[in-house]
């Protein structure tokens, strides 16, 4: 019954002065007040990004590009700021490769979190992010990893329960970007940065052909589904036919179909064959 909200500004890598879980019991009043501590005590935790409720807590996800993004969940109750308890420190054992929380969603008894780390100063610095995991997290506060690349915690080996790498194997999936349930299946979109591949063939016009076929075939966003976490079916990987699609940035589930809207910032020409780029938005009905 009551509102939280955290800030944000536009670059992770910038930590705000005040990164705090709010909470309103009536929103329009203006009324605010602060129920986290300060960077939850951590003054590497850049960011909340990702807030949601699960088996009647409220969690709130991080972004951290020091070690790793951190997961923490409360009951909400008492005197603010309220009691905290930390679930996953150090990015789930990845450190920085895992920078920060991107999406969160309850789903068949587990919270599933899809990760991500920031792309551009990456991309400018002409070397490619590692890809982006998912683990979810069981109500007693044990976790798995469900996408992801295998490692050694605490001399335990973690490998993914799906036996997908980061990325599903994809190593331009910057982002698990959203998740929706549908009809009993849990969807999962990317963000894909492969195309900008585009910029480096541009000055290389021996690979300009290997990109464009790449693109064709594997360029835009990833869309998967699954019923149990272990078992995901591909359903696109290619931004539905158009490589300029690079993710899907929202769902909404409705009785005639799963909606998704695309994220599509380009327009003018493809810098390698001239041709008209099929960019801006798109929305999609699947059902």
């Amino acid at each position: 019954g009551k509102l939280y909200t955290t800030p944000s500004n536009t670059k992770i890598s910038k930590s705000l002065e005040i990164v705090k879980v709010f909470e309103s019991e009536d929103p329009t009043s203006g009324i605010f007040r602060p129920v986290s501590k300060n960077h939850f005590g951590c003054k590497d935790n850049q960011t909340i990004f990702e807030l949601t409720v699960f088996n009647n807590y409220l969690y709130a996800g991080t972004g951290n590009s020091e070690s790793g993004f951190q997961i923490w969940k409360t009951e909400a109750k008492g005197i603010p700021p309220y009691r905290w308890k930390l679930i996953i420190n150090k990015g789930a054992g990845r450190g920085s490769e895992n920078e920060s929380t991107v999406s969160m969603y309850p789903y068949n008894g587990y919270l599933y979190v899809g990760t991500g780390i920031r792309q551009y100063p990456m991309i400018e610095e002409k070397r490619l992010p590692p890809a982006a995991e998912i683990i979810r997290i069981a109500p007693d506060d044990s976790w798995e990893l469900v996408v992801g690349d295998e490692r050694e915690i605490k001399d335990k080996l973690v490998s993914p329960i799906s036996g997908y790498s980061a990325g599903f194997g994809n190593p331009f999936t910057g982002y698990i970007w959203r998740m929706q349930e549908h009809d009993g299946w849990l969807y999962v979109s990317t963000f894909d940065t492969s195309i900008f591949l585009l910029s480096f063939a541009q000055y290389n016009p021996l690979i300009s052909d290997l990109i464009l076929n790449f693109l064709e075939i594997e360029g835009g966003f990833d869309l998967w589904k699954t019923n149990d976490g272990i078992n995901w079916i591909n359903i696109s990987r290619n931004g539905f036919n158009n490589e300029f699609n690079y993710g899907i940035r929202t769902f909404a589930s409705t009785p005639i179909g799963l909606f998704a809207g695309t994220a599509n910032p380009f327009k003018d020409k493809n810098p390698l064959t001239g041709e008209p780029i099929d960019g801006g938005l798109e929305v999609w009905l699947g059902n």
